[in-house]
């Protein structure tokens, strides 16, 4: 009589992946998986090239290019492998802190301007002007739903470049500052809130207070 080997494998294991809901973009993605006993090793992949490794695993302020099912194949120490998916995960979008008219600009002292989208290029740079002032945002790519970061020279695909001119002046926006982007029905909608700006004609120095709302095709 020959021998019968044994499967190791657990038919009842049932894996299954858990994650918060209600995600907004700039926020943490949790992921994890349960339903194994002795788990080795966990080995994640998703949307946007994802990778890790671990029972939990976390992506922090995440854009909207993270929206999507996640997969995870779960080791054992027994040698089996149990491989399931996620349902498909939302990124909302964010709700910006302030409340500003779409294509406007308004610069405490200076006034408000109305801007319009210009040009969109391979540079990724929307660019609007009004009457004694021009706004340019640059991107590293094209943009999606989330926090971006301030950058003189962006270096990072979630860094963005702020030129403003206005009265003849340009002013500086401080590195790190926060920019919310959200992207809805093929529009990019670009605002910031409340940031203090400064500007000098070489002989005196200005401080105000900036905030904007650019709306721009996505083409």
């Amino acid at each position: 009589m020959g021998c019968v080997k044994k499967n190791p494998c657990n038919q009842q294991a049932n894996p299954k992946i858990t994650f918060n809901q209600g995600l907004k973009a700039g926020e943490e993605l949790q992921l994890s998986v349960s339903g194994v006993d002795d788990i080795s090793a966990c080995y994640w992949y998703g949307p946007n090239k994802f990778a890790a490794n671990g029972q939990q695993v976390s992506i922090p302020n995440v854009t909207g290019d993270a929206a999507g099912v996640y997969t995870v194949d779960v080791a054992t120490t027994e040698g089996c492998i149990y491989t399931v998916s996620s349902d498909s995960i939302v990124i909302n979008n964010i709700e910006a802190p302030c409340s500003t008219q779409p294509n406007t600009i308004t610069l405490d002292g200076l006034g408000k301007f109305s801007f319009y989208f210009v040009s969109y290029d391979k540079q990724y740079s929307f660019t609007g002007n009004a009457s004694g002032a021009d706004l340019t945002l640059t991107f590293r790519r094209v943009p999606v739903s989330g926090i971006y970061t301030v950058k003189y020279s962006p270096e990072f695909i979630n860094d963005v470049g702020i030129r403003l001119v206005a009265r003849n002046l340009l002013w500086g926006v401080r590195d790190y500052t926060k920019l919310i982007v959200n992207v809805v029905d093929g529009k990019l909608i670009a605002t910031l809130c409340n940031v203090n700006v400064t500007a000098s004609d070489g002989s005196y120095s200005f401080k105000s207070v900036l905030s904007f709302n650019m709306t721009a095709d996505l083409k």
